[in-house]
């Protein structure tokens, strides 16, 4: 396993093709993964930290249950990727099948996965999404990973039903829930959390990194960065920021350029 441990990450997001399968129709393995692997040698070549992948080609997302053949694919392409690029490699089964990402974790060696509702219940666009910490914890436990839990707080596209203000919750998941790391988004893909926001849940957390995880860009990168522990970008990086489009490395290039000064104005190392 690759172990995230640089200050300040960034974590490039890996939207996967529709898996074999998808509802609205899947590609072919091959294909998946030759798509993934293109977009981890920009990622890479331009100075990210570390990769990340989500089935998010498989719209409509199934609420948690996925099918036993998706932690099989991604656990074979974090796999591939994280042999290839000897870097940190993390999976998000959407829409929050954390059992699934765990399994994928053990063939692959991920280094984290992501879990958008971890505690709480939360109303979302698949229905009711109850947060299942204690089996999580449970399984990875039985498992023997040393895999990392991280957790959104307010996740977007959700609404929590369990709603005692983003301190709590942001306490709740460091403190009671089993999250390694917090993740803080938006409302919505590629739009930016409050500073406020950031800054709850940073003294919330304590010790517990807090990493942003929607809507950081170049614009937005002065005005957020200091506020939180590193990031995960996605739709940033791709054209007019779309997430079906393509990767413009040049995106990336001039994003991880202005990254590395702002770490050597924090005094890490770049």
């Amino acid at each position: 396993m690759h172990r995230l441990e640089r200050p300040l990450p960034i974590i490039g997001m890996i939207h996967l093709l529709p898996l074999p399968g998808a509802p609205a129709g899947g590609r072919d393995f091959r294909s998946v993964l030759a798509r993934a692997r293109h977009e981890a040698v920009i990622y890479r070549r331009t100075g990210v930290d570390a990769l990340m992948i989500e089935n998010h080609g498989d719209i409509p997302f199934a609420k948690d249950d996925v099918a036993p053949h998706v932690p099989a694919i991604m656990g074979t392409i974090a796999w591939a990727l994280a042999e290839e690029f000897h870097c940190p490699v993390g999976v998000n089964v959407l829409r929050n099948d954390a059992m699934a990402a765990l399994g994928a974790a053990v063939p692959s060696g991920a280094a984290f996965v992501r879990v958008n509702v971890l505690s709480g219940v939360t109303a979302t666009d698949q229905g009711l999404i109850e947060g299942k910490g204690a089996e999580v914890v449970a399984y990875r436990r039985s498992l023997g990973l040393s895999t990392e839990i991280w957790a959104d707080a307010y996740v977007k596209y959700g609404t929590p039903l369990y709603a005692p203000g983003l301190a709590t919750c942001v306490e709740s998941l460091a403190h009671r829930g089993g999250a390694d790391r917090i993740l803080i988004t938006g409302t919505t893909t590629g739009r930016a959390p409050d500073v406020d926001a950031l800054v709850t849940a940073k003294k919330a957390a304590g010790t517990v990194p807090v990493l942003i995880a929607s809507g950081l860009s170049l614009e937005t990168l002065e005005t957020l960065f200091p506020h939180c522990d590193g990031a995960i970008v996605g739709s940033a990086f791709r054209h007019e920021g779309k997430v079906e489009n393509d990767i413009e490395p040049a995106l990336v290039t001039d994003f991880m350029h202005a990254v590395r000064a702002m770490r050597k104005a924090r005094g890490v190392p770049v």
